[in-house]
């Protein structure tokens, strides 16, 4: 951790991302605007009502279920908002961001990283 870093965390604030080791501001930006609020206790729920990996694995598979629902509602709604604003270009980087952040979470599962053309 650079001084910038502990000098930060000292004064109360959070260090910027780019002070962080190991991380890029990057992967930094993008796994906190996709990560909902969630707190310790998530993880500590699923696993005190499941009885085993495999019920655990189902519960998490259910969320991630519930959550691309939501994400493809959220994008319906987003493509309406560009279809009426449709010189804007921030429209396209959203969607860009978004393949981006997508594209990272299949390579996390195994996935081939896509070939950037």
């Amino acid at each position: 951790m650079t001084d910038l870093a502990r000098f930060a965390i000292s004064a109360g604030s959070r260090p910027l991302a780019h002070d962080l080791h190991g991380y890029t501001a990057r992967a930094w930006i993008g796994r906190f605007i996709w990560m909902t609020g969630r707190d310790s206790s998530e993880r500590a729920h699923v696993m005190n009502t499941t009885t085993n990996a495999n019920d655990a694995y189902r519960a998490a598979r259910e969320k991630l279920d519930e959550r691309l629902n939501r994400m493809n509602h959220a994008i319906r709604e987003h493509v309406e908002r560009q279809y009426k604003d449709r010189a804007n270009w921030g429209f396209a980087g959203d969607m860009n961001h978004v393949n981006e952040i997508l594209g990272e979470a299949i390579e996390f599962l195994g996935g081939a990283k896509e070939k950037t053309k």
